[in-house]
């Protein structure tokens, strides 16, 4: 059984304070207004598979319940308080994608599948939550195509069961998973294959499955504004990986404020948020064609 990599997974800074209700400063910088929001189709469902510690339903994620599914060893789809990190992250991560008002989603109309897989995951417990999207065949148009893992596993014991399983997805050409690349600061050319993360470590050798490949690697941005040359997020543990290759894309990845479960607000910075912030973009994306391989 692959390790869980969560060291990799940590928020810089929590904070309790009641729900606020401006805009994320990276709207701005991404281009993110009601002008560009207006093209998308808000009456198509959208439903992003969230793979993580369990989402809360509270506050801006109220109506955003799709369905909820456990793999772990006590059966709960929720989040447990086995440790701070945990209980906040799936729900966070959710907030970030389509929270409605309080914390802004980046597509606030669509709709989470929550698949718990930590803490007290069963044996592969990723690899099982992601199995089971794929094996849906009773999902509609625009439902779980995109697959949001803000985490993963470290190790190489299930490396090839991953690459099974990633190869077919790419083969159905139906979805995409949208997989952090780690927060330590490392070049991953130069790691070595027991210190890199799956799905995000998927990395297809043949020219078929390069040009089939549904992972999306995402990286951490300092934050900036609009018209500025971003810039990698480094320092501490928060700094992201990098490295040419490994890398599809970086996104705003600093001074992220999240919804807890409690309803409450946090910040935070890393690739984990960097990748909730590119699945709330495909989301707007797919609800423009939902048929869209």
């Amino acid at each position: 059984m692959l390790k869980i990599l969560w060291p990799h997974i940590l928020f810089l800074l929590f904070i309790s304070v009641s729900v606020r209700a401006e805009k994320p400063w990276y709207f701005d910088a991404i281009g993110l207004t009601e002008t560009t929001m207006s093209l998308t189709d808000k009456n198509t469902p959208v439903v992003v598979s969230v793979v993580d510690s369990g989402v809360a339903f509270v506050g801006g994620l109220s109506d955003s319940e799709f369905a909820k599914f456990s793999f772990t060893q006590d059966g709960s789809p929720f989040p447990v308080k086995e440790s701070e990190a945990l209980y906040i992250h799936g729900t966070a991560m959710a907030s970030l994608i389509a929270s409605r008002h309080g914390v802004y989603g980046v597509y606030p109309h669509a709709l989470i599948s929550s698949r718990r897989v930590i803490p007290d995951g069963v044996q592969d417990s990723w690899i099982r939550a992601t199995e089971s999207i794929m094996s849906n065949v009773f999902l509609a148009p625009g439902e779980e195509k995109i697959i949001n893992i803000s985490g993963g596993q470290k190790g190489i014991s299930s490396a090839s069961v991953w690459t099974e399983l990633l190869s077919r997805m790419g083969r159905n050409n139906e979805r995409l998973i949208v997989a952090a690349v780690g927060n330590d600061g490392a070049d991953i050319r130069k790691l070595s294959a027991q210190q890199r993360i799956w799905p995000a470590a998927y990395h297809p050798v043949s020219s078929m499955n390069k040009k089939r490949d549904p992972v999306i690697r995402v990286a951490a941005l300092a934050q900036y504004r609009k018209g500025e040359t971003p810039v990698l997020h480094g320092g501490g543990i928060t700094g992201s990986r990098f490295g040419n290759g490994w890398v599809d894309i970086a996104a705003p990845g600093q001074n992220i404020t999240f919804l807890r479960p409690d309803g409450k607000t946090g910040t935070g910075s890393g690739t984990s948020e960097a990748t909730a912030i590119v699945s709330g973009v495909l989301a707007a994306m797919v609800s423009c064609n939902p048929r869209a391989t």
